[in-house]
């Protein structure tokens, strides 16, 4: 299941690192332990993707409790260095069986905190 209003705000200077969790329609905890990917991309509203980061790149999306179905995606300081304003992001999991699901969609609020 989509979980929406997976929002989140951060500075130019920031690293960040929003936790996630994935549900199931009654709101339980899919398992992610097994999955092939995790994906979270985020794009200005109305654009293309400004950032990509994978689970199948080491450090980029941590995975603090799979069984609890929480991920991490890590966003650096430089990620941010060059963005400002609100953009829009989501995430998608493939599963052992290659099939892939938008497991959530939010907004990101890049702030120009003067750095």
């Amino acid at each position: 299941m989509t979980t929406t209003g997976q929002n989140f705000t951060a500075g130019k200077g920031d690293d960040v690192a929003p936790i996630f969790t994935v549900t199931d329609a009654a709101a339980a905890d899919i398992d992610l332990t097994n999955v092939e990917e995790i994906t979270w991309r985020m794009y200005p509203l109305g654009g293309a993707v400004v950032l990509t980061k994978r689970m199948s790149v080491s450090g980029e999306i941590l995975r603090p409790s799979p069984a609890g179905g929480q991920f991490q995606p890590v966003i650096t300081a430089a990620n941010l260095a060059s963005l400002s304003g609100v953009y829009r992001h989501s995430a998608t999991v493939k599963d052992a069986d290659d099939n892939t699901s938008t497991v959530e969609l939010g907004k990101f609020w890049v702030l120009d905190n003067g750095t």
